[in-house]
């Protein structure tokens, strides 16, 4: 599988790292699975996506992008990108796919360093 998704914090921060290429359909599975849990949720969450590993494949983004609704989702709060900071493919990636969120996106190198923001800013709210 091309991706995993789980609770960094539970209920609060969603965790997903994106391994070598996922597919379109686990994309799709992807999106599925973050709008629910947007759904369900109570307050704002927030998004950890870890591309450190991810392979970015432009030829398919237009249809990936596309599959990706929950940017747009109104619970949600931040999308945190971790890894590949200064690959600026993945990095225009993101902020393509990030465009027309109302969610806020930081880039960082390490999961640290996205703990850190999270405990300083977003979680003592």
């Amino acid at each position: 599988m091309g991706y995993e998704l789980s609770w960094h914090i539970p209920a609060r921060v969603m965790f997903l790292r994106l391994s070598a290429e996922p597919t379109p359909l686990e994309f799709e599975a992807i999106n599925k699975s973050i709008v629910a849990n947007l759904n369900q949720a109570d307050k704002k969450l927030l998004l950890l996506i870890d591309v450190s590993d991810f392979k970015p494949n432009a030829l398919i983004w237009d249809r990936i992008r596309a599959s990706q609704t929950y940017v747009s989702h109104d619970n949600l709060e931040y999308a945190l990108v971790i890894g590949q900071k200064n690959n600026r493919l993945v990095r225009l990636m993101m902020l393509v796919l990030f465009n027309v969120s109302k969610a806020g996106l930081k880039f960082f190198e390490t999961l640290e360093e996205a703990n850190t923001f999270l405990q300083r800013t977003v979680l003592t709210r």
